[in-house]
């Protein structure tokens, strides 16, 4: 049974304020290795999961070189200076050099694993990762950990819904989830009401490898997934010899597609630089633009529609961006129908603006395209 008066001792013994006057937000650092750590954030990896779909434990299971926790405690530690283990299955395990903590409640559920996270840990927030996601990166730790405001919870949603293990807690979600517990209300969502909650919204940094960095690994069809994302797909300049695939994409893209020869022309002309992600002479998708001094203008972009839903758009909008600011362009246009909420939301995170509209922009179609502008300082 759940003991209520353990419940008020450990809140008591676990629950510490600052000491330095500062805000639980206010994140301090550490370099090792030449790479900055952050200090007040502890990360908990989940590995206390009964794996009844995988059939077998999925922390130690192989996959490559790596089991899958050493591949999330391998990215973390880059990141935070304090890491902790939850797990009830594992005393040790090979190659991770962090402690391994057992639940403090005798019930199963990822609550129970984080509210222990949260009373383990003497820092005001922790990052709370399943053990079995692989795609995870610094960049979307780093966003993350960048919004936090004061709030309880920090917890992305995408169109899947929540994701909880993927999420910022702070130490004051103890008492609360103790009490949800104590209920047997054990989802992390019903709490959400009562918490001050921060949502994150779709957003490039949660795209690794061209996969979503939430993905986790929960049945034996699942490790192709993995075994893919490890194969040699990059992103380079596009050459003479992608323009059949490229052709490929855009008829199955646009209604007025561009032809052959514009695409060539795109190629010789000066003033143009385009990227493609590819794997082996398998084109997934590519961006084009103009540029001219300061400003560059994205001209078209497009994914193969098998491959979409992976990330590989923001990742070539990041790549660009990215190349054209170490280039001294500063301000970037670009056109979109105006129904395209999908697109125009992409590039709203990354901070274009609406600034006008074109009428009947798109002749086809008769639909006006909105006018997004964006300064690079």
């Amino acid at each position: 049974m759940f003991d209520k008066a353990l419940s008020s001792e450990i809140i008591h013994s676990c629950f510490n304020n600052r000491t330095d006057g500062k805000p639980y937000w206010f994140f301090t650092h550490t370099v090792k290795d030449g790479k900055y750590r952050i200090m007040d954030v502890t990360c908990a990896i989940l590995a206390g999961g009964k794996s009844r779909r995988m059939g077998r434990d999925k922390a130690t299971l192989k996959c490559g070189e790596k089991a899958l926790i050493n591949q999330v405690y391998d990215t973390v530690k880059h990141t935070f200076q304090h890491v902790i283990i939850l797990s009830n299955h594992h005393n040790n395990i090979y190659g991770i050099d962090a402690p391994i903590l057992k639940d403090v409640i005798p019930i199963q559920g990822s609550m129970v694993g984080i509210v222990s996270a949260l009373m383990f840990a003497d820092t005001p927030y922790v990052f709370v990762l399943a053990c079995d996601m692989p795609f995870i990166s610094e960049k979307a730790f780093e966003y993350m950990i960048q919004q936090v405001g004061g709030e309880d919870i920090i917890i992305p949603r995408t169109g899947c819904g929540y994701e909880p293990l993927h999420t910022i807690y702070n130490r004051s979600c103890i008492s609360p989830m103790l009490k949800s517990i104590e209920n047997d209300r054990l989802q992390i969502t019903a709490l959400l009401p009562y918490l001050s909650v921060k949502e994150l919204d779709e957003h490039p940094c949660f795209f690794n490898r061209g996969y979503s960095v939430f993905t986790n690994i929960n049945e034996e069809e699942d490790l192709p997934i993995l075994n893919d994302s490890m194969s040699n797909e990059t992103i380079r300049e596009m050459r003479e010899e992608d323009i059949e695939g490229i052709l490929n994409i855009e008829n199955l893209s646009f209604i007025s597609p561009w032809t052959k020869r514009l695409f060539e022309e795109t190629l010789s002309s000066p003033i143009s630089k385009n990227f493609i992600i590819a794997k082996d002479k398998v084109v997934f998708s590519y961006i084009i633009l103009y540029s001219v001094e300061n400003e560059a203008h994205i001209l078209n972009i497009a994914t193969h529609p098998a491959y979409r839903k992976k990330g590989y758009a923001s990742q070539l909008i990041t790549h660009a961006l990215a190349y054209f600011k170490d280039n001294n362009v500063t301000d970037f246009y670009l056109e979109v129908r105006e129904g395209n909420m999908g697109a125009i939301n992409l590039y709203t995170q990354y901070g274009f603006e609406k600034i006008g509209k074109r009428r009947k922009y798109y002749t086809e179609t008769n639909e006006d395209a909105l006018v997004m502008h964006l300064t690079m300082l």
